[in-house]
């Protein structure tokens, strides 16, 4: 009930109070800031627990494609995984391309 009324108001007012303390509650407050684009879910993106940070990273959309391109390189798969689902709903944009290394000059060149 309490992240549906903050969808509609489109701010985090009683989603972070209505559980008990913990990862779970981060993580549902983490992933409804990165719905929502609110700067909020930078924090989760952050998040100590591998989870809270996952939960995050899978709902964040185009507006924190340079975060998720960072949790691309998280030690916890489950992250990475998220991050890489997130940034592949994605549409093409150059902002949120990861740049492709160039060979170097000793190497053979492809024809």
């Amino acid at each position: 009930m309490a992240q549906a009324r903050d969808r509609i108001r489109k701010q985090l007012v009683d989603t972070p109070h209505c559980a008990a303390d913990g990862w779970r509650s981060r993580a549902r407050t983490g992933a409804l800031a990165a719905e929502l684009d609110l700067p909020q879910a930078r924090e989760a993106f952050r998040d100590e627990d591998g989870r809270v940070r996952g939960a995050a990273a899978g709902a964040a959309g185009a507006a924190f494609g340079a975060d998720l391109r960072r949790l691309l390189g998280d030690p916890d798969p489950y992250v990475v995984q998220e991050a890489a689902g997130a940034l592949a709903k994605l549409p093409a944009d150059p902002a949120t391309k990861t740049q492709r290394s160039r060979p170097c000059s000793g190497s053979p060149q492809r024809t």
